[in-house]
């Protein structure tokens, strides 16, 4: 029986993989690898529903029983918006509200995905409690994958575009846009998650109005350690919970960049062991041994702080490939 012939996906995925066995990295036990996806892999809201692979979730692009945020990603969407991205795809892997240059668009295609938003082409009423409109993409695991194992770190990896970042004014709280890293951990002894977040981009100057300062706290639903991927942070202190790998781009402040940069975000047990402790410091009953805890959800999102009124809108166009989670093991020279 002749083979069938590939896809374009297909082709894509091949063509990545071989990209992948030259990457510096590659050396390294990949633990999630780039997939291919299509348009059916976006959710809106707290979709629950089951999605195998990478899925990207776009939430809050309208107020609460408005049209817009109903149809955030119902409409196919014609034009090219690689210029707002940084990822240009054929018209069936990209959706939104309006097919209408300049309005939001979000963009799924094999291992690529894109997002632009713009607060001004939507309302933005209704009050949100510690987020804004935002988009995540994203891979679940269940069960979740062991991590830190025999003493091993996690990378999170991947190339981002950052093409447009567009205050209506200097932002210190609205106006905010950023990009980032995203590690969930359970505790698998109590139930208790614990998210990372690694940022890339803060459309404010280090340390205006907290960006770039390495901090923990809560959402009232999960603990989370937010670094910039960097040594220092926007405070002028050492980063301690998370590590740049060899070869990784750091945080950029304030402008965005087309060109594609490189990320590679390592954890080790002893970064995660400083989140812990400063957790723990705050009251969070978690357990403080780093392989107690499982990987349930590592990706890259996008966030814009625009407030409840019109005097701080903000546009954010971004674009991720290559997306990957990987382990990295204790050098053999330094194992007992």
């Amino acid at each position: 029986m002749r083979p069938a012939s590939l896809s374009i996906c297909g082709l894509l995925l091949l063509s990545a993989n071989a990209a992948a066995a030259d990457h510096p990295f590659s050396r390294y036990r990949t633990i999630s690898a780039p997939d291919c996806v299509d348009v059916s892999n976006m959710v809106a809201e707290y979709d629950d529903r089951a999605v195998a692979g990478t899925y990207m979730r776009v939430q809050h692009m309208g107020d609460p029983g408005t049209r817009q945020l109903e149809g955030q990603i119902a409409q196919p969407v014609t034009w090219d918006a690689g210029a707002f991205t940084g990822l240009s795809v054929p018209p069936d892997s990209q959706r939104g509200y309006v097919d209408a240059v300049g309005y939001p668009v979000f963009q799924l295609r094999c291992g690529d995905a894109g997002f632009y938003i713009d607060t001004a082409m939507f309302p933005h009423a209704s009050p949100l409690v510690g987020e804004g409109p935002n988009v995540t993409v994203a891979r679940n695991f269940v069960p979740g994958l062991p991590a830190f194992q025999a003493g091993a770190s996690l990378m999170l990896e991947a190339d981002v575009r950052v093409p447009i970042v567009r205050p209506q004014r200097s932002p210190v709280v609205e106006g905010t846009a950023q990009v980032s890293f995203m590690l969930y951990l359970q505790d698998r002894t109590t139930g208790i998650v614990i998210a990372q977040l690694v940022g890339l981009l803060d459309d404010r100057p280090a340390g205006t109005g907290g960006s770039g300062v390495e901090s923990v706290g809560s959402d009232g639903f999960t603990a989370f350690a937010t670094s910039p991927l960097a040594t220092i942070d926007g405070a002028g202190g050492a980063v301690r919970f998370v590590t740049v790998a060899a070869g990784s781009a750091t945080m950029q402040f304030v402008d965005g960049w087309r060109e594609a940069r490189h990320f590679a975000a390592m954890i080790t047990p002893a970064n995660f062991s400083a989140v812990l402790s400063r957790l723990h410091d705050t009251g969070l009953a978690a357990s403080m041994n780093p392989s107690d805890y499982v990987v349930t959800l590592f990706g890259l999102g996008g966030e814009v702080i625009a407030g409840t009124a019109h005097e701080n809108e903000v546009a954010l166009g971004a674009s991720v490939a290559n997306l990957a989670l990987r382990e990295v093991p204790v050098p053999s020279f330094i194992r007992r």
